[in-house]
């Protein structure tokens, strides 16, 4: 499951050096690398800690094969990263209509023969389905060019869908913020979840939002303010999940809360740069060494 993303990384790496014969040399080294890990990094695969670091692991490769050609010439890293989530989207669908179809066989298999098959074979045929059959349906959609012409239904979706609900969803957070200022009160333990999936979804419209054609003085506006505004519920957002880590402690979900919100900040700094390039490439690597760093440094 890792070795196919991987693998993608080095392939795609050498297409771009022009150096296939050095570089198929070379393409046996994360294999020797990766069996290795998987034998001591991931042999209780069980584990909750085994799953989020094999998942964590795909997340980090694919950023990087997504983000290595945009590294060298200046494309619309935004555009094909779309693409590849509608791709993502089809292809999701088939292999769990597919999945679905082999359990009932197994189970009715099961059932009317008395088998007794072990309970986890339902989860080994998902991480089967999922890890390779998944993988090879979007390998063979995956044609690399240098599109820039955003799909409509995403443009129309971001414009006159998400950028208001996100405009007005500030403003409830300000609201509150404002009244638990006045109360001279600590934010509800709440506001980290509700801030959360708000900063998530509003750092990605402001990722593709250079890549739209069919901006207007709204969508400039949103460009230019939104960042600045994401800041304050970002911070207040810390704020109560250092409350929580105080009272009760590290658990992987407020792990993962404050490295989101780092990933927030950075998108939000970068954004109010205006002149910065290729923002959609930096915080893609920068996602992905906090990927990294969150399941292999001292401070996973």
């Amino acid at each position: 499951i890792i070795g196919i993303p991987s693998s993608m990384c080095v392939s795609e790496y050498i297409s771009l050096k022009n150096d296939r014969k050095k570089g198929y040399s070379l393409i046996w080294i994360p294999f020797i690398l990766l069996l290795i890990s998987v034998f001591f990094w991931l042999y209780d695969y069980q584990r909750a800690s085994a799953m989020i670091k094999l998942i964590a692991s795909v997340l980090f490769f694919s950023l990087i094969y997504i983000s290595i050609p945009h590294l060298y010439k200046k494309r619309h890293m935004e555009v094909f990263a779309i693409r590849l989530l509608k791709m993502a989207v089809i292809n999701g669908f088939y292999v769990h209509v597919l999945y679905g179809g082999i359990v009932l066989i197994v189970a009715t298999v099961d059932r009317l023969f008395n088998i007794g098959f072990i309970s986890r074979i339902y989860g080994n045929i998902y991480m089967i389905i999922i890890g390779i059959l998944f993988s090879a349906l979007i390998l063979g959609d995956i044609t690399r060019d240098d599109e820039t012409h955003f799909p409509k239904i995403f443009e129309k979706l971001s414009i006159y869908v998400l950028m208001p609900l996100l405009s007005v969803y500030t403003v409830v957070l300000y609201v509150y913020f404002f009244k638990v200022l006045m109360d001279f009160s600590l934010p509800d333990n709440m506001i980290g979840n509700m801030v959360l999936w708000y900063s998530l979804i509003g750092s990605s419209v402001l990722l593709i939002a250079d890549s739209l054609n069919d901006t207007n003085k709204y969508t400039d506006a949103f460009r230019k303010w939104f960042p600045i505004a994401v800041i304050i519920p970002v911070i207040m957002m810390f704020i109560s999940v250092v409350i929580r880590i105080n009272e009760y402690g590290f658990t992987e979900v407020r792990y993962f809360t404050l490295a989101a919100g780092l990933f927030v900040l950075y998108t939000a700094v970068i954004s109010i740069m205006r002149s910065f390039d290729r923002k959609t490439v930096s915080a893609s690597l920068f996602l992905s060494l906090i990927i990294l760093f969150s399941i292999i440094s001292p401070l996973n």
